[in-house]
């Protein structure tokens, strides 16, 4: 099996943190949240193979680095211009064989469920609000029928999440060529439920199944919920020695990562302080800070602090960018 992440996003939703770092490889509690996506998809089947697709560049390539490093059997696909997620996957499948199973997952969330990979199927969960969302409707036997994208009226409230199996590529590749030859665009893109609609029309059946996690990681905020989830659930983690940490209170839970740094503070509950950071006499909560940030004198709650970022004497609830500096 085939394991297909669009990741070619400018990322422009989590700015001003991903103008130096690239949206994949923002880390949450010491990992980088496409390594924590992969993680979980791993855990549900075994994959052959991983195709990665990327913008031009340099963010493109410390992706492909990055998780070659982790994974090994990466390869990636270069998406030259925006035309869509339809044309994002199109893009990823050159060199995948038409019988391959493919199973596609977008990059800016995490997700978890028990699927069952003998059949086809499109991954949804029940909302509140299904008119922010694509949505499908189920006939009596389980299967999709009829998908809408953000419907004023929606005919169920059954949200696609972003996780895609087939069975073969073969079909999906043939829907997408054909959008791109017939220029059938929605709001300008081509997309993949266009795609999948398509082949639904010419009788291919998707299953349903429901997530039991589908976790935002597209946002600044969602992406700070998403954190306090996997502390939630992973429990606390401190990787730096024990003598960086000198009288130091710790709420859990909090990640701690390697040659950080800690005296005379408070930290927590919901922190993840990345590598070679910096915290002196101040109290840290619901936050996260980014690699050799430094925070002396200071309250910070609710917040991000980028890259290299300093925060003296001062109460703070900010997003404060990468090489920032506030006294």
């Amino acid at each position: 099996m085939r394991l297909l992440i669009p990741a070619a996003g400018k990322g422009t939703r989590m700015r001003p943190f991903t103008l130096y770092t690239p949206k994949p490889l923002f880390p949450l509690a010491g990992k980088p949240i496409l390594s924590r996506l992969i993680d979980r998809v791993l855990g549900w089947t075994d994959i052959d193979a991983i195709t990665i697709v990327v913008s031009p560049g340099d963010a493109g390539e410390e992706v492909l680095r990055v998780m070659k490093e982790t994974y090994g059997n990466v390869d990636a696909r270069i998406q030259e211009r925006a035309l869509g997620l339809g044309h994002a996957v199109l893009v990823g499948m050159e060199g995948i064989e038409d019988g391959e199973d493919i199973l596609i997952v977008l990059s800016d969330a995490l997700y978890d469920g028990r699927f069952d990979f003998s059949e086809s199927f499109i991954a949804v969960q029940e909302v509140e609000d299904p008119r922010r969302f694509g949505v499908v409707v189920l006939d009596e036997e389980g299967y999709i029928v009829d998908m809408e994208e953000k419907p004023e009226n929606p005919r169920s409230n059954l949200a696609i999440v972003g996780v895609y199996y087939l069975k073969e590529a073969g079909p999906l590749r043939e829907a997408l060529k054909e959008l791109v030859e017939r220029d059938i665009r929605t709001k300008g893109e081509y997309q993949l439920t266009d795609a999948l609609r398509l082949m639904m029309e010419r009788n291919y059946r998707f299953r349903a199944p429901s997530v039991d996690i589908w976790w935002d990681a597209g946002k600044l905020d969602t992406t700070m919920e998403t954190l306090f989830r996997i502390l939630d659930e992973e429990g606390s983690r401190i990787e730096t020695p024990p003598e960086n940490l000198e009288n130091v209170i710790v709420r859990e839970p909090v990640y701690i990562g390697p040659g950080v740094r800690v005296r005379d503070s408070i930290i927590g509950p919901y922190v993840s302080i990345e590598g070679e950071a910096t915290v002196e006499e101040s109290v840290i909560e619901r936050s996260i800070l980014l690699s050799r940030s430094s925070v002396r004198r200071s309250i910070v709650r609710d917040s991000i602090l980028g890259i290299r970022s300093s925060v003296e004497g001062k109460t703070v609830r900010a997003f404060l960018g990468d090489f920032s500096t506030l006294e």
